[in-house]
């Protein structure tokens, strides 16, 4: 895992904050991470940092450690979010952060009966349009947009999500066939006229 693209997808809104949370968990590294954003002359007043972020005097009680402070008095969401999204802006002032959904990516899809879009090649795109659109009505107009179906039929995948990526978009669903056990879902770069076959066993 890229640690420091987890912080930056965080601060982003891509990432909500349960997401966020279980992979500080699993990946106790992100921590390591997250103290090398601090600037190192945070302690003077005149540093920038002190301006942006409002609890200084929290981090300067527990010696700057990010992880002494966000862990002072349990774990809250939106501290953590306040703290990284101002350390990542400092460090990255291009980043443009937003405040994550409550609710991860596959329970949103779920929730808009999207659940066939994902799959690694078109997940980071997918996390920025989420990220992007805080009404679930533009949302599910948006993925609409850009997760094309011939005919408005989706796939009906029988494992997880696997929708491919095109030259520039996402590639548009054709069609889907089985023989037996063996599933197969074509795609289409609208860009290339090329197809693209998944296989997945039932």
């Amino acid at each position: 895992m890229d640690y420091l693209n987890e912080l930056i997808c965080y601060a982003e809104g891509k990432i909500s904050h349960e997401e966020f949370e279980n992979n500080l968990s699993i990946y106790p590294e992100i921590w390591n991470e997250m103290q090398k954003l601090v600037p190192a002359d945070i302690s003077n007043e005149d540093c920038a940092f002190r301006r942006m972020f409002g609890n200084v005097q929290g981090l300067e009680t527990n010696n700057y450690s990010v992880k002494s402070f966000l862990l002072a008095f349990s774990y809250n969401p939106l501290t953590a979010y306040g703290l990284i999204s101002a350390l990542v802006k400092y460090n990255y002032p291009s980043v443009e952060c937003h405040e994550p959904r409550n609710e991860t990516a596959a329970d949103l899809l779920e929730k808009l009966n999207m659940d066939y879009i994902g799959g690694f090649e078109i997940d980071d795109m997918l996390r920025t349009i989420m990220s992007k659109e805080p009404s679930r009505m533009r949302l599910k107009k948006r993925l609409k947009q850009v997760f094309l179906c011939r005919n408005n039929k989706h796939p009906n995948w029988v494992q997880e999500p696997e929708w491919p990526m095109g030259t520039l978009s996402p590639m548009r669903f054709v069609s889907q066939s089985h023989e037996g056990d063996l599933f197969k879902y074509v795609f289409e770069d609208l860009d290339t006229g090329e197809l693209r076959t998944v296989i997945q066993l039932a």
